[in-house]
């Protein structure tokens, strides 16, 4: 048995590992948790120094930090690409693009055009429709979210 399958056995050194991936649980699923978990393990068995002060458990954890904090940033960066798919503003037909998509996708279209296009405030849209801020911030982000996905499929 090699280094590695005695560590991918060792019940303690995976608990270490995985503890240091559970923080990333509400970023990444459970697939990328335990890629990222086996990359560092494999990582951390090639490139271990023995000779450092360093105890090997501690190595392993810092590198499956490392590992899951670059998977979030990859993911983080694939969300972004989703801007691109946003109209261009100079384009002068980009507004009415923007104004389609609003109109079709939305639940509440009037509560964008009104936070977006006039510039009114959480508070201000809950005064004029009545409701707690919290109830208006919560539906604009699921408008917004509805428009990302529409978005998205459209590129």
């Amino acid at each position: 048995m090699d280094k590695y399958e005695q560590y991918l056995n060792d019940v303690d050194t995976m608990k270490i590992a995985y503890n240091a991936a559970s923080s990333f649980r509400n970023v990444l699923t459970s697939e990328e948790i335990q890629s990222c978990v086996l990359k560092a393990l494999f990582r951390a068995v090639n490139k271990y120094d023995k000779s450092s002060n360093v105890k090997f458990t501690s190595y392993l954890y810092n590198g499956v930090r490392f590992e899951c904090l670059g998977k979030a940033k990859i993911n983080k960066s694939d969300k972004q690409q989703l801007t691109n798919a946003i109209p261009d503003p100079r384009n002068p037909m980009a507004e009415f693009e923007m104004k389609d998509v609003i109109e079709s996708v939305c639940d509440d279209p009037e509560l964008i055009f009104d936070r977006f296009y006039k510039n009114m405030t959480i508070t201000e849209i809950a005064k004029s429709r009545k409701v707690c801020g919290e109830t208006v911030r919560i539906r604009i982000c699921k408008n917004l979210e509805k428009m990302r996905i529409s978005l998205k499929k459209s590129v």
